[in-house]
């Protein structure tokens, strides 16, 4: 897919997005609007501040893999890697609205399903693409450190969440932090393989000048 359709759906799915708030305003209510359009506040000056962390990083990862999809260069030979690039901004995407809006707890609900399982089997996928399509053997040693990392503190994170009771002190804070932890080594995976990709073209560039 080419910069320029990518940039087209964007611009078609804000053309949309914007289209359904004007016409909810208008058909229902401006205050019943409102609950589309207000801050996020609570009784704190940091209100959900870890929440909003979690998702930045997690939305910064898929933007990431769409610039990975662009520093891509066309042909069979490139096929695998940019679908990898191309498979990891949904994933992140979706986990980025997941964590802010609940759709796990939602989608759970309405299947009549453990919310958990399809947490993880987001997360299966993740390592289904990663061992297929995402060449992690042949990543730098530091992609290699960042996306354990993540797997690491995703781990704790599910166990805390199984196995310590939910009163027990300070029980919240290690599930979520270590969550954030997660999501920020995700976001320095991304960013390895980005900053990776645009070395090589450096490379490539200054080769064919020099010639």
């Amino acid at each position: 897919m080419s910069e320029r359709w990518i940039r087209w759906l964007g611009f078609l799915a804000l053309i949309v997005y914007s289209i359904s708030l004007i016409a909810i305003e208008v058909r229902v209510s401006q205050e019943f609007a409102r609950n589309f359009f207000t801050d996020i506040s609570g009784p704190v000056r940091l209100y959900a501040m870890n929440t909003t962390l979690s998702v930045a990083f997690l939305w910064a990862t898929a933007l990431i893999f769409a610039v990975c999809v662009l520093c891509t260069e066309e042909g069979r030979q490139h096929r695998r890697e940019r679908l990898f690039y191309l498979s990891q901004v949904p994933v992140f995407g979706f986990i980025g609205l997941d964590d802010r809006f609940m759709l796990h707890e939602l989608f759970g609900g309405r299947l009549g399903i453990q919310d958990a399982l399809i947490l993880l089997s987001i997360g299966v996928l993740e390592m289904i693409l990663l061992l297929t399509l995402g060449n992690l053997r042949g990543r730098s040693n530091e992609s290699k450190y960042y996306i354990g990392a993540a797997a690491l503190f995703f781990c704790a994170m599910v166990l805390i969440d199984g196995l310590v009771p939910p009163e027990a002190v300070p029980r919240l804070s290690l599930e979520d932090l270590s969550k954030t932890w997660g999501d920020v080594f995700l976001f320095l995976f991304a960013w390895s393989i980005c900053r990776d990709k645009i070395h090589t073209l450096k490379q490539k560039a200054n080769s064919t000048t020099s010639t």
